[in-house]
């Protein structure tokens, strides 16, 4: 049945007007790695984002959380296997990861409590965000609902699962530790070969304690 005439008259107006134009998906040039602060996206500064991958139980009834970790610019991965996962956890391991490849000038988070704090307490910092801004890191949320600021942490939780979590049968917590430490140092030696420059990372203060009654 042809359409009337009503909507025939809009067709051809949509279309004089370029609503209609062609038959295929515009395809834009994506934005540059880092475009949302400026420093990053010239690829002068490094970003580490992380991320905690839940859900995980191992034969014997031990729960799993992974804390991941991926630099935008350098490709530098990390994943630390635990049982569940505390902010106070969270801050040693970012001290050890970050004590061995240096700092980076920001560290990308979601909304999760144990990176943000605890919300019941008004004006008030949390564990890592003090760390970050003790050792002079811009912490940096994703925002919420906007999956795409962390699509590189999430590869990378993604290709763990793949390449780790669902290949081997892991007996205990230390057999998987043991196999995600000999991916991820198979992922930055690949991540290396890759990439052709990478932005200085500055080194780990000697003698730096965490002080979490500093004033900020």
């Amino acid at each position: 049945m042809p359409n009337p005439p009503g909507v025939r008259t809009i067709g051809r107006i949509l279309e004089r007007r370029g609503a209609l134009d062609g038959r295929h998906r515009v395809r834009r040039v994506p934005p540059p790695r880092g475009w949302y602060l400026p420093a990053l996206s010239l690829g002068d500064r490094d970003l580490d984002s992380f991320d905690v991958v839940t859900g995980l139980t191992l034969p014997d009834g031990t729960e799993v959380e992974v804390l991941t970790g991926t630099a935008l610019h350098s490709g530098l991965v990390g994943a630390w296997p635990s049982g569940p996962l505390t902010a106070r956890h969270i801050v040693t391991t970012l001290i050890a990861h970050w004590r061995d490849v240096g700092l980076p000038s920001y560290a990308q988070f979601d909304n999760d409590n144990r990176f943000q704090g605890p919300h019941q307490h008004a004006d008030t910092m949390g564990r890592v965000i003090r760390l970050c801004l003790g050792l002079g890191i811009v912490p940096v949320f994703a925002p919420p609902r906007e999956p795409g600021f962390q699509n590189g942490i999430e590869n990378l939780n993604g290709r763990w699962q793949e390449k780790v979590w669902g290949r081997f049968d892991h007996q205990s917590l230390a057999d998987l530790c043991r196999r995600s430490v000999r991916y991820v140092a198979a992922s930055r030696q690949r991540a290396a070969a890759c990439h052709e420059r990478i932005p200085p990372r500055a080194p780990f203060p000697v003698g730096w304690q965490l002080d979490l009654q500093a004033p900020l």
